[in-house]
């Protein structure tokens, strides 16, 4: 009697997983419905260095209210544009992108052809945009003796580079973006310390480390001219001062972002 009672309820489960899996099957979008809903967009660079001639990549992302990823709700078309930015680089890359349902992220390749900085924006209906700068490198005319003499002799000069100049909010969550350049490459990776006062969270997704509270040693790798992006965010509203310099002895470079007090939803 046990046996036929465990067999009669292990078919009884199976049917349901049979009738729960088909409607699964036969409701469009089922899935997505309960996935994160994206509310912006992220453009990240596979090197964010490109010498003229050469092609790169770019990925575009879609981001949850917290940061987090998440796929397209929709079939939407992703207009992708340069922004002017001193000194004034170029690229060649498509106007746009289609993104479908469930997509969570696309690459776009491009080709480098113009030196200078590259701002690019990413724009889709109803969504925040997303952005990353590029720097466009000439040739290298000198050797790797002559470089390594001349880096020796003069630390790099760096620049704080940020993406946005309106304020964000300072709910822990929102973040402002920025980048450090330097001002040529290296044969060798470069140590940049970044220092934020009054101290706020800084993130970045290269190599990096926390020497103390409100602050980041980051790792630029051989022949970039520049960081991935770092972001910040802030619990408390007000300007915050942002310092890099590189290590062990560089000059520093320094920048304001601005938190605003969180407006009620």
């Amino acid at each position: 009697m046990n046996r036929w009672r465990q067999g009669r309820s292990l078919g009884l489960w199976f049917r349901i997983a049979a009738v729960f899996g088909g409607l699964v099957s036969a409701v469009p979008g089922f899935a997505q419905a309960y996935a994160p809903r994206p509310v912006r967009l992220a453009l990240k660079a596979v090197r964010a260095t490109v010498p003229v001639g050469t092609r790169g990549r770019l990925i575009v992302l879609f981001l949850d209210r917290r940061y987090q990823p998440a796929a397209s709700d929709a079939r939407r078309f992703i207009q992708l544009r340069q922004e002017l930015t001193e000194p004034a680089g170029a690229v060649e890359l498509p106007p746009g992108i289609e993104a479908m349902p469930g997509q969570g992220e696309l690459p776009v390749e491009f080709m480098a052809v113009k030196p200078g900085r590259v701002l690019i924006r990413a724009e889709s209906k109803g969504l925040e945009p997303g952005s990353v700068l590029l720097m466009v490198t000439r040739s290298k005319a000198a050797g790797p003796s002559l470089l390594r003499q001349v880096w020796a002799q003069a630390g790099p000069k760096l620049e704080i580079v940020t993406q946005a100049a309106a304020p964000a909010p300072a709910n822990g969550t929102s973040r402002i973006g920025f980048f450090v350049t330097l001002d040529r490459s290296s044969p060798s990776e470069t140590e940049v310390r970044i220092d934020s006062q009054p101290p706020c969270v800084l993130l970045y997704e290269g190599r990096n480390t926390r020497p103390a509270t409100g602050a980041l040693v980051i790792t630029i790798p051989p022949e970039e001219q520049m960081s991935l992006e770092v972001q910040a965010r802030a619990y408390q509203a007000g300007p915050v001062s942002i310092s890099a310099r590189a290590l062990p002895d560089g000059p520093p470079a320094t920048a304001t972002l601005t938190f605003e007090e969180p407006q009620p939803r």
